[in-house]
């Protein structure tokens, strides 16, 4: 059995749904201590919980407005993984599945401290040169099968990477 897979990864509609439902739910808490509504608190600390929950509700807001990158996938049957961002062609039409692709990108290693949950995949993803890049992989993030085709290749490579190194004589 090879774990050869490719996959395109894509931002996850539910992901962004629950940010911005989030989002909502820290402005409606800031509509509260505005109104008051939230029992007896001095009047600093209403003004101060009022400005951390717009702020925090601004910064999750644009957060995930600004994060809309889609990743190409490609994990060889020896487990070397090769990650580079997707970018759909505008010539493509909606049934073509073309993208601009040209083999580039870089290879980059799976840490161990990536979260391989059968309905959720946060692939944290380091390169040679050092940067962590943490991939999203939910079941609506790609198609079904490449879904399962991926979360089975990562936690091959994981089990691989726990092993212990084979001593050398």
């Amino acid at each position: 059995m090879s774990i050869a897979v490719s996959a395109i990864i894509r931002p996850s509609r539910l992901m962004q749904a629950v940010v911005m439902l989030f989002s909502a739910v820290l402005f409606a808490t800031a509509v509260l201590l505005r109104l008051r509504l939230t029992g007896k608190l001095p009047d600093l600390s209403l003004d101060v919980l009022t400005l951390i929950c717009v702020g925090a509700c601004c910064a999750v807001f644009f957060i995930a407005i600004a994060r809309k990158k889609s990743y190409r996938l490609d994990v060889s049957g020896n487990g070397q993984i090769r990650l580079s961002e997707y970018k759909p062609t505008t010539a493509a039409s909606s049934t073509d599945r073309r993208a601009d692709f040209d083999g580039s990108g870089e290879v980059v290693q799976l840490l161990r401290d990536s979260t391989l949950w059968p309905m959720m995949l946060l692939l944290r993803l380091q390169s040679h040169t050092g940067r962590v890049t943490i991939v999203p992989v939910f079941p609506d993030s790609t198609e079904r099968r490449a879904f399962r085709a991926v979360c089975v290749a990562c936690r091959w490579i994981a089990a691989q990477n726990t092993r212990p190194a084979a001593k050398k004589e």
